[in-house]
């Protein structure tokens, strides 16, 4: 075995953890469910309050995980906020972008989704610059953990109306469908083009640390179905529903770098069922740093 820790970064021995015995890898997806026992309160200001196992303390809540913001800076240029004028950007500290959204209790258990969307971000921005580090070529995901951290970025920032669709056109006062949330837990059966589309167009790659979001909707409306998150240049879709997006992957089971001296590759398992083949491989131009 070439690796000496488990390419999830437990630090675990490989056969212990997402190794398997043929060869093959797989990671376990993270459970996010508060410790029983059910509390059986709804707490107003929750997303989750339907759930009924609220605490009794709101907290803040980041729009996006903050370590994935912190891995691309402390103090973050952020524009496109209703809070910001049309066409305005403002230098803020990433502690600052938080709403109250979250009980405690959801917030703390939802903490194993930022934790991995976290380090997805730090591992994508990583691996497309000279920065990658030189003993780790591999990393391991659950494409459903990715999926699900998505879907709560994208819960946050609705319920607390903190996406435009437009530079003038803020959904405001959102109720989270039941639907969302049951896609978040996994009690919607799953069907294909919903979930996570990522983009094969090379030339939509900067050479920036950067991070944003942006909603995907339908012109015209106020409806809808996904969130874009760029990274660095790469987009990654997650959609609420079953979409053909065009010049991208659905559920891709590995992205590959292809740096000057080596290859980093970040492998994707995806649940039991229709294989996911497919891999998309971007070329470094040598600009990033």
């Amino acid at each position: 075995m070439s690796h000496v820790t488990c390419r999830c970064e437990s630090g675990a021995e490989p056969l212990a953890c997402c190794a398997r015995a043929d060869g093959t890898w797989y990671k376990q997806p993270e459970r996010f469910e508060p410790v029983p026992p059910r509390t059986g309160l709804s707490h107003p200001g929750c997303y989750l309050r339907d759930s009924q196992d609220c605490d009794h303390a709101i907290t803040d809540e980041h729009y996006i995980s903050d370590a994935a913001l912190k891995a691309v800076d402390t103090v973050l240029n952020v524009s496109g906020f209703p809070w910001l004028k049309p066409g305005t950007s403002k230098r803020v500290p990433a502690s600052r972008l938080v709403s109250r959204v979250l009980c405690k209790r959801h917030n703390n258990a939802l903490g194993a989704l930022d934790a991995q969307g976290a380090r997805f971000v730090r591992r994508i921005l990583q691996s497309s610059s000279s920065r990658c580090d030189p003993n780790i070529n591999d990393v391991l995901f659950n494409g459903l953990d990715l999926e699900r951290w998505c879907l709560k970025t994208f819960l946050g920032l609705l319920s607390s109306a903190s996406l435009q669709v437009a530079s003038n056109a803020v959904v405001r006062q959102f109720q989270p469908l039941s639907r969302l949330v049951d896609l978040l837990y996994g009690r919607v059966a799953d069907e294909h083009g919903r979930g996570l589309w990522v983009r094969t167009d090379a030339q939509q790659v900067n050479t920036k640390r950067s991070l944003s979001v942006s909603p995907v909707w339908k012109p015209g409306t106020n409806r809808l179905s996904g969130l874009i998150l760029n990274i660095g240049g790469f987009d990654f879709l997650y959609s609420t529903a079953p979409i053909i997006v065009e010049d991208s992957v659905f559920r891709p089971s590995q992205l590959r770098f292809r740096l000057p001296t080596r290859l980093c590759t970040v492998e994707l398992s995806w649940p039991p069922g229709p294989s996911h083949p497919d891999s998309v491989e971007w070329h470094w131009t040598g600009a990033s740093k």
